[in-house]
C-alpha cells in the first residue's frame, strides 16, 4: 500500500499563498502550519510566527489602503509610455529613408514632424502604461464585499512580498512596489 503525503492548506491562505514572495531573495514563500511561519526554500528565511488570519487581514488592509491612496499608483520609474502603432511605423519609415543614398529631405521632414505630432497626442492623452491604467480603474470601480476580494486582488496584485517581521508590500501588476 502506497502512502500519499497530504498537504493541507488553510482556506484562509488559499487566495494568495502562491503569490507570497520572500522579502530577502524574491523566491516563493511556503506556509509551515505547525509553526505558523512562512519560509523560503532558497535563502532559508523564516518569518516570525503569525496566524494565517493575520496574514489574511494584513493583505485585506493593504488592499483597502491602496484603494484609498489611488494617487500613489503610477508606472514604475523608468517605464516609458507605450508607443502607438502609427509612431512605430513612422520610426521604421524614417530609419529606411535615412539609409537611402539620397533621401528626400522634404518627405523626411514631413515624416519626422508627423511622428512628433503623434507622440505628442499619445502622451497628452494620458495613455500611459496600460497595466497602471487597469490598476487605477480596478481601484476606482471596486465595491467592498464580505470575504476576500479575490477578483480585485488578482486585477491589482502580482506578488505579496513578505519580510521576516511579517511586514508586507505588494508588487502590483505594473511592476510597482507599494
Amino acid at each position: 500500500m502506497t502512502e500519499y503525503k497530504s498537504v493541507t492548506y488553510s482556506e484562509t491562505l488559499k487566495p494568495f499563498r502562491k503569490d507570497m514572495q520572500c522579502g530577502c531573495c524574491g523566491a516563493r514563500l511556503y506556509w509551515h502550519p505547525k509553526s505558523n511561519q512562512w519560509f523560503c526554500r532558497e535563502c532559508g528565511m523564516w518569518s516570525k510566527p503569525t496566524q494565517a488570519e493575520e496574514t489574511f487581514n494584513s493583505i485585506v488592509e493593504k488592499l483597502r489602503w491602496l484603494r484609498q491612496n489611488l494617487e500613489l499608483i503610477h508606472p514604475p520609474a523608468g517605464k516609458a509610455n507605450v508607443q502607438s502603432m502609427g509612431t512605430t511605423l513612422l520610426d521604421r519609415e524614417i530609419r529606411q529613408a535615412l539609409m537611402d543614398a539620397e533621401p528626400d529631405a522634404d518627405a523626411l521632414i514631413t515624416k519626422i514632424l508627423h511622428r512628433a505630432e503623434l507622440e505628442y497626442k499619445f502622451c497628452s492623452a494620458r495613455d500611459a502604461d496600460p497595466a497602471t491604467l487597469l490598476i487605477q480603474k480596478a481601484c476606482t470601480e471596486y465595491k467592498p464585499t464580505e470575504g476576500f476580494p479575490e477578483t480585485f486582488y488578482k486585477e491589482v496584485v502580482s506578488k505579496v512580498i513578505l519580510y521576516r517581521d511579517t511586514h508586507i508590500e505588494f508588487k502590483l501588476q505594473n511592476g510597482q512596489i507599494v
